[in-house]
C-alpha cells in the first residue's frame, strides 16, 4: 500500500476540480487539515470517507486504492488485496494512533510521578544530607575522645579551646555558631575546655542547635567509682552576656529554659548556695554554664550582635577582629556601631553609620580579599542588595560605598547614642 501515492492522487483529483483544501473539507465536512494530511499520505481516509471520495470526484474507489486512473481491470484479485490492506492499515493506525496517545499520556504521568519522588528524594536527601553550619568530618565520637585528646589535637581539629577562662582558640567556629544561631540555621560546635587546676584534665563539650532547640552532650565521671556518665540536655535558650569584673571583662554563655536567665544572676546563686529549684524562681530551674573567657571588646558590644568575622582585611599579616552591632541615636534613627580590634586586643577603629537597614546586615568577605558589609532591604516587593567595603587604614576604619568614603554620624564611643540592647 503505497499512502503517498494514493494521496498524490486525491491532491491531483482535487485540483482537477479546481478546490482549495477548505472548499474539499467542507464539501466533505473535515477540516483542511484533515485533507491535507490525506494527500501527503500522513492519514489516510477510513473506507468510507474513500467510497465518498470516489463518488465526490467521479472515479472508481479502485482507482483511489492504486493512486491512479484507470488500472489494470484484470487486477481483480490484486484490487481485492489492497482493499483488504487498506482496511487492516487503517485498522492498524488507529490502533498504532490509540496507543501512541495511551502511551504519551502513561509517560507523561511516569514524568510527574518521578518529578514528585526526584523532588522528595532529593529534598529529603538534602535535608538529612546537610551538614550543620560548624559540623567537622574529622570529629570522632564524643565517647571515644572522654579521655587522652590532646588540646593540640582538639585545635586542629576545629573545637574552641579554652584553659580556664583563658581562650586560646577557636573564636572564629564559636561567631559562626552564633552567626548560624541568629539566622535559625542548624549549626554545632565543640568546646575543648581544661581544668585551670589541672591541665590533664578536661571535658569536651558539644553543643548543637536544630533551628530551634540546643542540645548539650558531654562526658564525665561521677560516683565514687569514677565511671564515665554522658550527660545530655536539651535548653531553649542561649544567652550571651559581658560584664566588668575588676581589671578586666568577661564574655558569658549560658544555656536556659527561660529567655530571663541571665549568666551573673546564675553565678550569684551558685556563689550563695541559692535554691535554684523551681520553686524559688523557674526561670534557673534548668541552666548551663557553658564558658567565659576574658575578653577585650567593649562590655556591651558582644551582647547584641548583627555578625563578628577575624579577617586580614588590611593584609598586615594579623587577622583583624570585626563587630557589627545596632545603635540607636538620642533622636531614635536607627544605626549601626562597626568596631574593629586587633588579636592582641587594641581597638583599631569603632565608628557609627545612618544607613538603610530593614533586614539584619552582615559581613561578606570577598575571595580576592576585600570585607564587605552587605545590607538588605525590599522596595514594590523587589530585594535590594548594598555592599559596603571596609576600609582600615592608618587614618582609621571607614565603609565606602560606590567608591565614595561614608562619613560616620561619630566616631568612637561617643556621647550622642546609646546601644540598642
Amino acid at each position: 500500500m503505497d499512502e503517498k501515492r494514493i494521496g498524490s492522487f486525491i491532491k491531483t483529483l482535487r485540483k482537477e476540480k479546481g478546490l482549495t483544501q477548505e472548499q474539499l473539507a467542507e464539501a466533505l465536512f473535515v477540516s483542511s487539515k484533515t485533507v491535507s494530511r490525506w494527500e501527503t499520505g500522513s492519514v489516510l481516509p477510513d473506507l468510507n470517507t474513500l467510497q465518498t471520495l470516489a463518488s465526490f470526484f467521479g472515479v472508481d474507489i479502485k482507482e483511489l486504492l492504486y493512486g491512479e486512473r484507470n488500472p489494470d481491470d484484470s487486477a481483480e484479485k490484486e484490487t481485492i488485496r489492497r482493499l483488504s490492506e487498506y482496511a487492516e492499515t487503517k485498522e492498524q493506525r488507529g490502533i498504532r494512533k490509540a496507543w501512541k496517545v495511551l502511551i504519551f499520556v502513561l509517560l507523561g504521568v511516569a514524568a510527574v510521578i518521578a518529578a514528585v519522588l526526584m523532588i522528595q528524594y532529593c529534598g529529603g536527601k538534602q535535608d538529612s544530607g546537610k551538614q550543620p553550619v560548624g559540623a567537622n568530618p574529622a570529629w570522632g565520637p564524643l565517647e571515644e575522645l572522654k579521655e587522652n585528646y590532646s588540646a593540640l589535637q582538639a585545635e586542629n581539629d576545629g573545637c574552641i579551646v579554652l584553659a580556664g577562662n583563658d581562650l586560646k582558640c577557636g573564636e572564629q567556629h564559636w561567631l559562626d555558631f552564633t552567626a548560624a544561631v541568629r539566622k535559625k540555621t542548624a549549626a554545632i560546635v565543640r568546646i575543648y575546655q581544661i581544668d585551670s587546676s589541672d591541665s590533664i584534665s578536661y571535658t569536651l563539650k558539644e553543643l548543637s542547635f536544630n533551628g530551634d532547640t540546643f542540645t548539650l552532650k558531654y562526658y564525665e565521671r561521677r560516683d565514687g567509682a569514677g565511671l564515665w556518665h554522658l550527660n545530655e540536655s536539651i535548653f531553649r535558650y542561649l544567652s550571651e552576656e559581658t560584664y566588668s569584673n575588676y581589671s578586666h571583662r568577661t564574655y558569658t554563655v549560658l544555656l536556659a529554659d527561660s529567655p530571663d536567665a541571665e549568666y551573673k544572676e546564675w553565678l550569684s546563686r551558685v556563689y550563695k548556695m541559692t535554691s535554684l529549684e523551681p520553686k524559688y524562681d523557674p526561670a534557673y530551674a534548668h541552666c548551663h554554664a557553658l564558658m567565659e573567657w576574658e575578653c577585650s571588646e567593649h562590655p556591651e558590644l558582644l551582647k547584641n550582635l548583627y555578625d563578628a568575622c577575624i579577617v586580614d582585611n588590611d593584609r598586615d599579616g594579623d587577622a583583624e577582629r570585626y563587630l557589627l552591632n545596632p545603635y540607636v541615636s538620642s533622636d531614635q534613627i536607627g544605626c549601626i556601631r562597626l568596631t574593629a580590634y586587633r588579636s592582641n586586643g587594641e581597638l583599631l577603629g569603632s565608628s557609627v553609620y545612618q544607613i538603610p537597614i530593614l533586614d539584619r546586615p552582615c559581613f561578606i568577605w570577598q575571595e580576592y580579599g576585600d570585607l564587605y558589609l552587605q545590607t538588605k532591604f525590599t522596595v514594590a516587593g523587589k530585594e535590594q542588595v548594598t555592599l559596603y567595603r571596609v576600609l582600615l587604614n592608618e587614618n582609621g576604619l571607614f565603609l565606602e560605598k560606590d567608591g565614595t568614603t561614608l562619613a560616620p554620624a561619630f566616631t568612637g564611643w561617643g556621647h550622642s547614642g546609646t546601644p540598642a540592647y
